[in-house]
């Protein structure tokens, strides 16, 4: 017979998410109607970040991203000073040779409909 701890409670989830990050966050948050488990690192915090906890990380997000955050309710409490346009980005490797260039997206209506 298996004997589980006191303290163990069996849960059901109907998605399990690993990884509190955007991706992660958000799909958790999207999944109306469903138990779901989001296993993280990070702590849970419900308080603004202090101004001196300043994350310089960088995110570009397409425009069809942004409505998808925006019906989540999740961009509108975003700080309106760290929402910017991108309109070129060069991403340099360590190694001193690798390099990532991004440059603007056509303005044909069809492409931008898809991102």
């Amino acid at each position: 017979m298996k004997v589980q701890p006191p303290h163990y409670k069996p849960a059901n989830f109907d998605l399990i998410v690993v990884g509190g990050g955007p991706v992660g966050a958000s799909l958790a948050r999207a999944a109306h109607g469903l138990r779901v488990a989001l296993v993280s690192h990070e702590r849970r915090n419900s308080a603004p970040a202090a101004p001196a906890a300043f994350d310089a990380r960088v995110y570009a997000l397409s425009p069809g991203n942004v409505e998808f955050l925006r019906r989540l309710k999740a961009w509108q409490s975003l700080p309106a000073g760290r929402i910017a346009p991108v309109h070129a980005m060069r991403i340099f490797g360590d190694d001193g040779a690798s390099r990532l260039v991004f440059g603007p997206v056509p303005a044909h209506p069809e492409c931008q409909r898809r991102l």
